[in-house]
């Protein structure tokens, strides 16, 4: 079966959700199938393929995003007068990649054609010419996302956020700037959400099957648009599963997560503010924050702390996660699976989340996991797995329950039903 993968990123280094779910994708198929019938085209600002990692002997083809100027009349066109493309789609709609990609699909005869999120489904969404089977990883629902957002900064006036998160490097740098005034951020969001709830619900019947990590919102999107392509797909977190945890009880806790999604950064700052009297007066609890791209805001409150790291992007988490007590997930807001989750449970790593932390998998507080959705309580929480039985019980249940759902062998087979 040869395979095209039409993407916004590349998906190596696995250092945020969708790449670790596109590249279990990829690697899959050529598994299956061999490298020599895997393709693989990526828009980006950076497209030097020398710089690429893991390229798998695959043919790959890469291209700018579109030009300032057409991003501006997508967005006023599309976007602002139309209504028909979300903010996101727009900043990555071109008449002239269309016609490239178009091409390489003519050339290729592809029997399977999958697009990376509606922002590259928008392309091909009105072509009937296509012989290809063709499926859409949706990844979370955005809508759900946005709208949970909204909430948050409706109720939490001193909580700030960049309503579009990591795709905000997708805009221009001027229009950055701007969407950093709450007001505007507010109103962008709400906009952007109606314009994407409605691009969801009109994608899933123009393609053959779309996927979602989360079974939760595979029933909401099913039950809003009555549609039965839609289904749920697992990551393939890693090879070979080995239960390796060496400590307990040491009151080393790790956060884990891109710092430029909205819900990490501005979830990781509230549970320090929240918390700082038990933080300053604790100096035996130690926190480990490990993801790229820590704010300015971020790097100040932590100086304050001697027992807070910042470690950045971390390769290799095997080590840290061995030694820590447990992962924090102080989420406040959030949608579909949290890898990082499924991470710690990969390693038996105890996690003490909220449900936006655990949506989408099923588990139960106390037994595979610690669920606490009051934040200024997450200090006993925290107090409580520190105690060494608890934590070898979760412990082990947490692992049991990754190897039984989220093994490779296990979710090889979803993919061998899915693809």
């Amino acid at each position: 079966m040869k395979t095209l993968i039409i993407s916004s990123m590349y998906p190596y280094p696995k250092d945020n959700g969708k790449s670790i779910i596109i590249s279990s994708i990829l690697e899959y198929l050529i598994s299956q199938n061999g490298k020599e019938k895997v393709n693989y085209v990526f828009i980006n600002k950076d497209t030097d393929l020398n710089k690429l990692e893991n390229t798998n002997g695959m043919k790959i083809f890469a291209f700018q995003n579109p030009k300032l100027m057409i991003q501006l009349i997508n967005l006023i066109k599309y976007t602002v007068i139309k209504r028909t493309k979300s903010i996101q789609e727009s900043v990555l709609y071109s008449v002239d990649l269309k016609r490239k990609i178009s091409q390489i699909i003519n050339d290729g005869k592809y029997d399977l054609i999958i697009y990376d999120t509606i922002r590259m489904a928008q392309y091909f969404e009105n072509d009937n010419n296509l012989t290809s089977k063709e499926i859409v990883y949706m990844d979370d629902l955005f809508s759900e996302r946005y709208s949970k957002m909204l909430e948050v900064m409706k109720n939490n006036k001193n909580i700030e956020l960049n309503p579009l998160g990591n795709f905000s490097k997708f805009l221009p740098k001027f229009s950055q700037s701007i969407i950093s005034f709450k007001f505007i951020n507010y109103l962008l969001l709400s906009y952007e959400k109606k314009l994407i709830k409605k691009r969801e619900n009109e994608i899933v019947n123009k393609f053959d099957l779309n996927l979602l990590i989360s079974k939760k919102e595979v029933n909401i999107l099913t039950k809003r648009t009555n549609s039965k392509n839609i289904k749920s797909i697992n990551p393939v977190l890693k090879d070979q599963c080995t239960y390796s945890r060496n400590s307990f009880d040491n009151k080393r806790f790790l956060f884990l997560g891109s710092l430029n999604i909205p819900h990490n950064e501005s979830s990781i700052i509230n549970f320090i503010e929240i918390n700082r009297n038990f933080l300053e007066n604790h100096k035996d609890i130690h926190i480990d924050i490990v993801g790229r791209n820590a704010s300015e805001k971020l790097e100040e409150i932590v100086k304050k702390f001697s027992n807070i790291t910042i470690h950045g992007y971390v390769e290799d988490l095997n080590y840290m996660m061995e030694t820590s007590t447990a992962m924090i997930v102080p989420l406040i807001f959030g949608s579909g699976v949290k890898l990082k989750t499924l991470e710690a449970f990969s390693k038996g790593l105890p996690v003490i989340s909220t449900d936006f932390g655990i949506e989408g998998i099923n588990v139960k507080h106390n037994n595979e996991c610690i669920v606490e959705n009051d934040i200024k309580n997450f200090p006993l929480r925290m107090m409580e797995i520190s105690e060494k039985n608890t934590n070898q019980r979760i412990s082990k249940r947490c692992y049991d329950f990754f190897v039984e759902n989220y093994s490779k062998e296990s979710v090889y087979n979803q993919y061998k039903n899915l693809f």
